[in-house]
C-alpha cells in the first residue's frame, strides 16, 4: 500500500496585502517552525521517496525545508503549478504508479 503524507505549508507572510497569494512567502514563524515539523517527521520513521510541492512561494520553502531537514536523497524536489488549489484526484495523478510501498510528502 502507498503511504501519502500531504503536508501543508507553515505561517505565511501577510505583511504585504498587495502580493499575488502565489507568490507570498512563508512568515518568521514560519521559518522557525518548519525545521521542528520536518524534524518530528524524521523522528516517526518518515523518509521521502519524493516530495511533490506547488510552485507557490511559501510550498517551495516549506519542501526545501522539510528536504534539508529529513536528509531527502533524490536530486529535486518535483514542482507541479497544478498542485496549487488542487484536489485529491489532481494530486493522484502526479504521483508515479512505480511508487508502491513508499512514503511520499507533498505540500500545497
Amino acid at each position: 500500500m502507498k503511504k501519502i503524507i500531504l503536508v501543508r505549508h507553515a505561517k505565511s507572510a501577510w505583511d504585504n496585502p498587495l502580493l499575488n497569494d502565489h507568490d507570498r512567502p512563508l512568515a518568521p514563524r514560519g521559518l522557525r517552525d518548519d525545521p521542528k515539523m520536518a524534524k518530528r517527521l524524521s523522528k516517526g520513521g518518515i523518509e521521502p521517496d519524493l516530495i511533490l510541492c506547488s510552485t507557490a512561494k511559501r510550498a517551495v520553502q516549506t519542501a526545501e525545508i522539510f528536504a534539508r531537514e529529513m536528509g531527502y536523497k533524490q536530486p529535486e524536489i518535483e514542482l507541479k503549478k497544478n498542485c496549487y488549489h488542487a484536489s485529491e484526484n489532481t494530486l493522484l495523478k502526479y504521483i508515479p504508479a512505480s511508487y508502491t510501498h513508499r512514503t511520499l510528502p507533498a505540500t500545497r
